[in-house]
């Protein structure tokens, strides 16, 4: 144990050593201007969360899009479309946003309902804003499972538990049964 722990404080000195000596990251200086324009610059990162763990023909399921500029400038007319396929699931409208101040993220949730059971494609969804445009993941392949499945799935078993419950009772009351009825005489 003892040996392990040397090697361990001897690695973490030698790296102590090497970041040490290292040079420190040349900052920018605060006359040079952030890359862009003069105006500066809009920069939105997005990320698609299904907030259901399972899909579900006919349930509806919700979806998270969040939004964050990082860039240094608002972004202007920043649009949301969702492309579902139309004949597999319910219609999402697009979601359009005014504005999105730099520094500022904003979170937009929807909810659609699949309309089948099977494997089926979901396209990236599409982001619009300052004559830009950018897509949110790629393309996903979903499993939407039958609402029998599901129930079957889901479903308590109360049937099942009930039936096991009655033959651990009996299981457990054979032997005192057969303790109560033997003759006491070995007690004695």
């Amino acid at each position: 144990m003892s040996r392990t722990l040397a090697v361990v404080l001897a690695c973490a000195l030698i790296f102590a050593a090497v970041v040490a000596e290292e040079a420190p990251a040349e900052e920018p200086s605060a006359e040079e201007p952030i890359q862009g324009n003069e105006n500066g610059f809009s920069l939105l990162i997005a990320r698609r969360t299904f907030l259901n763990d399972t899909f579900v023909e006919n349930m509806e399921m919700t979806v998270r899009i969040e939004i964050w500029n990082l860039g240094t400038k608002e972004a202007m007319n920043v649009v949301i479309e969702e492309n579902y396929p139309s004949d597999q699931f319910s219609a999402v409208e697009k979601k359009t946003f005014e504005k999105i101040l730099a520094t500022e993220n904003v979170t937009y949730e929807y909810k659609v309902t699949p309309n089948f059971h099977g494997v089926t494609n979901i396209a990236s969804t599409h982001l619009k804003y300052d004559d830009r445009e950018a897509y949110i993941d790629d393309l996903q392949n979903v499993l939407v499972i039958s609402t029998e499945e599901y129930v079957r799935r889901h479903n308590l078993h109360i049937l099942d538990w009930c039936v096991y419950g009655v033959s651990a009772l009996v299981s457990a009351s054979v032997p005192a049964l057969v303790y109560f009825k033997k003759d006491r005489s070995f007690f004695k």
